[in-house]
């Protein structure tokens, strides 16, 4: 058996990987990050999964990770550490953008980000065996989704394509969350036909003005990029499933459901995930913890959108404030894998009011 080392440089900081360290990170290179979600650990633990049950995952299955911690937003809400969390300033540049010679300074290729995945995958499951069953083990060691939403934004990585691609190529689905800054990589799935399972936009507040005082993008003309990418994935309909996400905050962006609405509508949105923010780790330095709304809050402010959108609301997930959105297009599980969902009755009742 070939046993696999992880690599000790990249462009990560090193105060920054002793931090994340710490927190839990398996560390590959200079662009595997892997972490245990908190609902893995209840999956294996407590057979509970996570809100991706709606969509037929899971969570004992489910790898969360991103190629890159390179981020060029500093979400007021974002309670990942990041460089300038911890007095280290921001980490991007526009020139990340498109040198490409710069690219292969900081990130690796795709077969070994996949290879670091996976490592790191194996980290985080050891020391359960002897806490679960045979067939939860079996299965937890055969992972079969990857979840793109760790840390950083995973659209700067630039060989985004290529990794979808690999990973779909081992059977597993793919769930992309994007800032939505980066329209190329949208071309890039374009022009290669290779896309993720699940695409999600996390959306700006509609107005300019409450984009830059929540988002903290690095530079102004980022409103355009993100606008740039709606405009593309309206062109999209069967290639992928996708999502508008809205992750929202009292005082900073839980506003104006009708201006989400022609944001939404511009993307043509499969579906809509409303999350309201949770008042944990770096997010504690940013906001306050009356910012983070009830379950019920995001319900009602989702039930204005829905009515704006013509959508309905198919799913909800209360320990997580998630509310899901259904346009009515696509079935709300994943083709395939409606074995799982059917595993959870929350899901079948979606399932009914879906069809």
């Amino acid at each position: 058996m070939i046993r696999i080392k992880p690599q000790e440089i990249g462009p990560l900081a090193p105060e920054l990987r002793e931090v994340l360290k710490r927190q839990g990170y398996q560390i590959y290179g200079k662009s595997a990050y892997v972490k245990k979600c908190h609902w893995t650990h209840q999956r294996l633990k407590n057979n509970r999964n996570c809100f991706k049950r709606f969509y037929g995952i899971n969570s004992h299955q489910c790898i969360q990770s991103t190629p890159t911690v390179i981020c060029n937003f500093s979400c007021v809400f974002c309670w990942r550490t990041k460089h300038d969390d911890i007095g280290l300033g921001k980490n991007y540049t526009e020139e990340m953008r498109y040198d490409e010679k710069l690219w292969e300074q900081l990130y690796d290729k795709p077969e070994k980000v996949l290879e670091g995945l996976l490592w790191g995958w194996k980290r985080i499951l050891s020391g359960y065996k002897p806490e679960v069953d045979e067939e939860t083990w079996k299965e937890a060691n055969n992972p079969k989704h990857v979840t793109f939403s760790l840390n950083g934004e995973p659209m700067s990585y630039p060989y985004m394509a290529d990794l979808i691609r690999l990973i779909k190529e081992k059977g597993m689905t793919v769930f992309l969350v994007t800032n939505g800054s980066f329209p190329e990589r949208i071309r890039d799935f374009m022009e290669k036909n290779s896309w993720p399972t699940q695409l999600y936009v996390t959306l700006p507040p509609p107005d300019k003005r409450e984009f830059f005082r929540t988002f903290r993008p690095n530079n102004t003309k980022q409103w355009d990029k993100v606008m740039e990418t709606l405009e593309l994935l309206g062109q999209v309909t069967t290639e992928t499933r996708k999502v508008a996400r809205l992750t929202v905050a009292k005082h900073w962006n839980l506003i104006d459901a009708k201006g989400y609405a022609e944001l939404i509508k511009k993307m043509k949105a499969d579906f809509v995930e409303i999350k309201g923010v949770d008042w944990l780790g770096a997010a504690r330095k940013r906001i306050k913890a009356e910012d983070s709304p009830t379950h019920e809050e995001v319900k009602a402010f989702a039930q204005e959108l829905a009515t704006y959108l013509g959508y309905q609301i198919v799913a909800e997930a209360p320990e997580s404030a998630v509310i899901i959105l259904t346009s009515g297009k696509k079935p709300l599980v994943i083709p395939g894998l409606e074995e799982n969902a059917a595993m959870w009755e929350d899901s079948r009742e979606a399932m009914e009011k879906f069809s």
